[in-house]
């Protein structure tokens, strides 16, 4: 039997909320002829929104992370677990670090972003950043224990501009985001902080077979901010113009919404929500988060 090897090669990188929603709509509406490939640091992924929630013991790991074995099972899609290191964007091949280097025809990134640290003296080796999410979890279940077994004395890191010394015991770094140094250096464009610029079609304005979403992107006509929410709005546009790319049709382009709702768990049965200027708390806003986040997590659990 003869087998024709016409595949395209799809390569996504990274496993954030863009690429999570993509995957489960693959699934859904298979393309012919393409081969899908997901490189991923880890075997699972967290959902943001219920990150806190799972912090303060209201979810537990599987609750609030994406099976991305099962997903990319679903997808019809080979699962890469490792770390990138780089792109040779001449050859068309994904750098990893601990295997051959992967060969695409459209790539796809979606990798999130990390807290900026190195601006900060100190805080790269006192600070626990916030991101990469699994680093947390595992430095918060040693803190639970550490906690438990041999409380620590306070030292004072916080030093303010008007002088001011706040002591501490553990420091979480949750301050603006900052991006991989691997973008920037493959020769991808990037702005000032290294977040890989795109168009509105999602596509990179210096390789328009490269796509990204979700924090590592920066859309050059609508910069949106590093949150969650958009990531996910991300997904079905990214979708749609990954299926368009493939056979060669045009791509229709994302328009990010002007306002969003926000809404904050307070750990302690409520929330807070904001809309623009408004703003409000309330423990039946808790209540209309936790359905939202089921939801959402229940269209990866139920496959």
């Amino acid at each position: 039997m003869f087998i024709m090897n016409n595949q395209q090669k799809l390569v996504l990188i990274g496993g954030g909320h863009s690429h999570a929603i993509a995957l489960r709509l693959f699934g859904i509406n298979p393309l012919p002829n393409v081969r899908l490939t997901l490189i991923s640091e880890a075997p699972d992924t967290p959902y943001s929104g219920m990150l806190p929630g799972h912090i303060a013991g209201f979810y537990t790991h599987d609750e609030c992370h994406i099976n991305l074995r099962s997903l990319t099972q679903f997808a019809q899609a080979e699962l890469m677990i490792d770390r990138v290191i780089g792109l040779d964007l001449e050859n068309n091949k994904v750098i990893c670090a601990d295997r051959q280097p992967v060969y695409f025809d459209f790539l796809s990134i979606d990798i999130g972003s990390t807290p900026a640290t190195i601006s900060v003296p100190g805080a790269a080796e006192y600070a626990i950043a916030v991101k990469p999410v699994p680093k947390l979890l595992q430095k918060w279940n040693q803190l639970i224990r550490l906690i438990s077994n041999q409380p620590e004395k306070p030292i004072c890191f916080v030093k303010c501009e008007s002088g001011l010394k706040v002591e501490f015991d553990y420091l979480f770094w949750v301050t603006q985001a900052s991006a991989p140094d691997w973008p920037k250096i493959s020769g991808l464009a990037t702005d000032a902080t290294g977040f890989i610029l795109v168009n509105d079609n999602l596509q990179s304005v210096s390789h328009p077979h490269v796509f990204a979403a979700g924090d590592i992107a920066t859309i050059v006509n609508n910069p949106c901010p590093k949150a969650g929410v958009f990531a996910v709005r991300q997904g079905k546009p990214l979708f749609n113009n990954l299926r368009q790319i493939l056979p060669g049709k045009p791509l229709q382009p994302y328009k990010p919404q002007k306002r969003y709702l926000s809404l904050i768990g307070t750990g302690d049965g409520s929330a807070i929500a904001s809309w623009g200027s408004l703003g409000w708390e309330s423990p039946l806003l808790w209540y209309g988060k936790d359905w939202i986040d089921r939801r959402f997590m229940a269209k990866f659990h139920n496959l």
